[in-house]
């Protein structure tokens, strides 16, 4: 009995040790201390250990090191002042040693900004009818700010000396821009310049439309015969100006692609492209998908297929379009002729492309006569492209020959 009580005591201890070592090594110091410095800071910058993630610290030795300066006080306290080298920036480090244990390592920077104010915290998108808090932060040297906001921003109160609050004007344009710009107050006989100016768009909540375009893969790299790579792009004549549009994917890989390759020299399976207009301020999204075959343009080519036309680098993938009533092609599909029906005495002008992108033919009209067809002689068999400008406007209809 007398030995299992042993172990038993031996096991305890071992434990208890095993635990403190894990302990020792999740905690952590945490330093609180300014994050820039200035031209005009003639103090020492002062670091603080705020918290040891709970760790006890009964008997605590605290060790500083510092990368661009020296420890000039308070070397094995919580809190230490720190002379930098002017034009450096700092990495201020701390240990913590209670009994025969050391902490991980805690550390800060402090980044030196010159003659310069230092840069504006601030988001890169404001909702209309919501304040936000933008900040200069507190730096060395500096006793406030004097803010220059844009006349699509208002100010709402001022939080410190380096805070205020604002909002967009009631009468702000949706999309529109701005920047606002910083310049420090400071101790008498020192000035800094104004901060680097910090750009924002404000945009309004709401569900946005849906897009609405056609979907270009432009070669990235490689040679179009040769493991190509290409990005995906979307166009519109109505860009989504109250938030921003994404692409997903946004590289898609050529059909004779060893990656992308369908096996056997067959085509890759159709990819689904995914073009979303995403409001930032409602978090909401609509989206619209296009299915694109993967490129082979020289499919057929190592074969010693000698009427491979020479590949473009541009192909027009795939179209969704909003309908515009007031112009159409018909018929379609058609037997290679098609027709264009637009509202009277209206010029524009007109280009068809290939699935390869290789236009096929132009031209341009002062008004169009429904009984004139548009490429003149009859098209080849496959699925084309027809870009239509008119009125300042840009239209792409799919068009399909049997």
């Amino acid at each position: 009995m007398k030995n299992s009580n042993l172990l038993f005591a031996l096991l305890i201890t071992v434990l208890s040790g095993f635990a403190y070592r894990i302990q020792a090594q999740i905690c952590t110091p945490f330093i609180l201390g300014t994050g820039y410095y200035d031209v005009c800071c003639t103090l020492p910058l002062t670091y603080t250990v705020a918290s040891f993630s709970g760790c006890p610290t009964t008997g605590a030795i605290y060790t500083w090191t510092v990368t661009g300066g020296q420890v000039s006080s308070g070397q094995g306290t919580p809190t230490v002042g720190v002379s930098p080298n002017p034009g450096s920036n700092l990495l201020v480090t701390c240990k913590v040693t209670v009994g025969s244990s050391t902490s991980m390592p805690g550390s800060i920077s402090t980044v030196w900004t010159g003659s310069q104010t230092p840069p504006i915290s601030a988001p890169d998108y404001f909702c209309k009818n919501e304040i936000y808090t933008i900040c200069v932060p507190a730096s060395c040297g500096m006793t406030g700010v004097d803010w220059t906001l844009p006349p699509n921003l208002d100010l709402v109160s001022t939080v410190s000396p380096f805070c205020i609050r604002v909002m967009p004007a009631t009468s702000a344009p949706i999309g529109s821009g701005g920047v606002i710009t910083a310049q420090a107050t400071t101790t008498a006989g020192c000035t800094l310049s104004a901060s680097a100016p910090k750009s924002f768009t404000i945009y309004e909540a709401e569900t946005p439309p849906a897009p609405s375009g056609y979907i270009t893969l432009d070669l990235d790299s490689g040679d179009p015969c040769d493991d190509p790579v290409y990005v995906v792009n979307f166009h519109t004549t109505h860009p989504y100006r109250n938030g921003y549009t994404s692409v997903s994917p946004g590289i898609v890989l050529g059909g004779n692609h060893p990656i992308g390759h369908g096996g056997h020299g067959e085509p890759s399976e159709p990819i689904t492209i995914t073009v979303c207009n995403v409001n930032l301020c409602s978090g909401k999204k609509s989206c619209i998908t296009f299915e694109v075959d993967p490129p082979q343009p020289c499919f057929g080519k190592e074969e010693g297929q000698t009427d491979i036309e020479e590949p473009g680098t541009s192909i027009v993938a795939a179209v969704n379009f909003q309908e515009d009533e007031a112009v159409s092609v018909f018929p379609n599909p058609s037997d290679g002729r098609f027709y264009l029906s637009c509202p009277a005495n209206t010029a524009g002008e007109l280009a068809v492309f290939d699935s390869a992108g290789k236009q096929v033919t132009a031209r341009k009209f002062e008004s169009w006569n429904l009984s004139d067809s548009i490429t003149g002689s009859p098209l080849p068999r496959g699925v084309y492209f027809i870009r239509i400008r008119m009125a300042g406007e840009l239209i792409t209809k799919k068009l399909v020959v049997q």
